[in-house]
């Protein structure tokens, strides 16, 4: 089976598939805009395996030499990355200013701690937004130093508020709770998440 190296990527030719039933093809900004079309199509009747067989359609409607995409089977083929926003990155940019600002950094012990439970949550996933976007967090990790910890390269970003993981294991829960994200989506925190205890 061919599927997508990166999910957080446009692959050549963009977020198209067509519905084999009616030969209709569906055009998307992102991979959850065509999940989301593609699955309104089938009015509630989908196929199985349905985000595995949107990156097989891709892949082999890939222009010769892509690199787009790779054999194998996806390890989890129907988790779908969260999409990033304007509105993520300014509230998490906030929440690191004001942690500078304050010196509201957490030890490394701590830090260590939240990783952990971060780099095993569901929720540990990649996001896609604007190039700028996705690259303000590695910005601001840099900001708060050359921190790190022995699960960083399992870390990705929060699938539900939308921050840098690996920068927000080291923010102290005040600076947390200026953030409007994290306070607009507490309730949806699993209850092993290390901001709501």
């Amino acid at each position: 089976m061919l599927i997508l190296k990166r999910l957080d990527m446009t692959p050549p030719g963009g977020w198209r598939y067509e519905i084999p039933e009616t030969g209709e093809v569906i055009k998307a900004l992102s991979l959850n805009g065509l999940v989301r079309d593609v699955r309104a199509k089938y009015a509630g009747v989908e196929p199985p395996n349905l985000v595995s067989k949107i990156q097989q359609w891709i892949c082999e409607h890939q222009p010769s030499g892509s690199a787009a995409c790779i054999q194998g089977e996806s390890q989890n083929p129907e988790v779908i990355v969260r999409d990033i926003t304007v509105k993520d990155v300014l509230s998490f940019i906030n929440s690191v200013k004001d942690t500078v600002a304050a010196g509201g950094v957490v030890s490394k012990e701590e830090a260590t701690r939240r990783a952990s439970i971060c780099a095993t949550c569901p929720n540990n996933v990649r996001v896609r937004g604007c190039y700028g976007c996705n690259n303000i967090s590695g910005a601001i990790f840099k900001v708060i130093g050359a921190r790190a910890t022995d699960y960083d390269s399992q870390l990705r970003q929060c699938g539900i508020c939308g921050c840098d993981c690996r920068t927000k294991i080291w923010i102290a829960k005040e600076a947390l709770a200026k953030n409007k994200a994290v306070q607009d989506n507490r309730d949806k925190y699993p209850s092993y998440c290390w901001q709501i205890k």
